[in-house]
């Protein structure tokens, strides 16, 4: 693949962004990275619930909010990539339909935003809408229960079939115009994932079916069971 366009969802100080820029110089010299940010931080920097690194104190806030945008924007400045890469300061909730609805595609959508699993799932959908024919959607945290649960239920609800490759914390997902990708990120390590598998899932809702009806049966005053409404 020789992408001239990527789009990342989630660019915080702008590490992956520089990374992708460089990488993509190399096998295409007009790569553009478009770079989707609130820059406002997340509810993983509001709770302070992912480590030192992720605390709330990282949004380097003032009297007026976080203030880490300049930190992305010097960053990338730095890097001598400021060519490269576009900032595109908005909600992935409104930049991804903005970008259906001008009929932009992109090769490549990382997505690394909010790692709810209801932020997962309306970012990679949202994602899918704007990925090129041949292009793909991939993304990391894949060690995230959340972000498993996110493409679990994109799975579930997705009208067309995808298919799902993971290699340690990544994720790749294609469509079945993309599915040609699958053999040579085989090669690369990546393995099959399906998260509808039956077997994958059977006991998920064995234990869901025997939880819940435990919690209905309930003993009445006389001893004999009864269902509870």
């Amino acid at each position: 693949m020789k992408p001239t366009s990527i789009l990342e969802i989630g660019s915080w100080m702008g590490a992956s962004s520089i990374a992708w820029a460089e990488a993509a110089k190399n096998v295409q010299p007009d790569a553009v990275v478009y770079c989707v940010d609130t820059w406002l931080g997340s509810v993983e920097h509001f709770l302070s619930s992912c480590g030192e690194e992720w605390n709330l104190d990282k949004l380097s806030l003032s009297d007026y909010g976080p203030t880490f945008f300049d930190d992305f924007l010097r960053n990338v400045w730095d890097s001598g990539l400021q060519d490269r890469i576009v900032p595109f300061r908005a909600a992935s909730s409104s930049a991804l339909p903005f970008f259906a609805q001008q009929g932009l595609a992109f090769d490549v959508v990382y997505v690394d935003g909010a790692h709810d699993t209801h932020s997962v799932l309306t970012d990679v959908a949202g994602a899918l809408k704007v990925t090129s024919e041949q292009g793909i959607v991939c993304g990391d945290d894949f060690g995230w229960s959340s972000v498993r649960n996110g493409l679990r239920f994109l799975a579930l609800t997705h009208r067309s079939h995808l298919h799902f490759y993971v290699r340690g914390g990544d994720f790749v997902v294609l469509t079945d115009s993309s599915v040609d990708y699958g053999p040579n990120l085989a090669r690369l390590g990546y393995a099959r994932w399906r998260p509808l598998d039956v077997r994958e899932n059977l006991h998920r809702v064995v234990c869901w079916c025997r939880w819940g009806l435990r919690d209905r049966l309930q003993p009445s005053r006389s001893g004999a069971l009864s269902v509870g409404g």
